[in-house]
């Protein structure tokens, strides 16, 4: 995982789980910022939905609603730190940013 990225005006530090914008301070939950990441790191590319499973959660089974509450929590957290990624979901493709 990379020490630090840059998404917009945002620097996102994973391994604390934080995103920085100016002085908005924000903490993400493990998942949500592992989503952030694994999108960042396939930036304009739609991810599949079964490939962010394959990549969140490697040896568990899952529901759906669980892979789009931490969505749901990703959407949130930028909006309040105010980044708005052209983020995207593709309806039966995924999700990309």
């Amino acid at each position: 995982m990379p020490a630090c990225l840059r998404i917009g005006e945002c620097l996102v530090f994973p391994a604390d789980n934080r995103l920085h914008r100016s002085e908005r301070r924000l903490k993400l939950e493990p998942k949500v910022m592992a989503l952030l990441v694994h999108l960042a790191d396939h930036a304009g590319h739609t991810v599949s939905r079964e490939a962010l499973f394959r990549a969140l959660w490697p040896s568990l089974v899952v529901s759906d609603d669980t892979l789009t509450q931490v969505v749901i929590k990703l959407r949130k957290a930028l909006a309040d730190i105010a980044i708005r990624p052209d983020s995207r979901t593709q309806r039966s493709r995924g999700i990309g940013i």
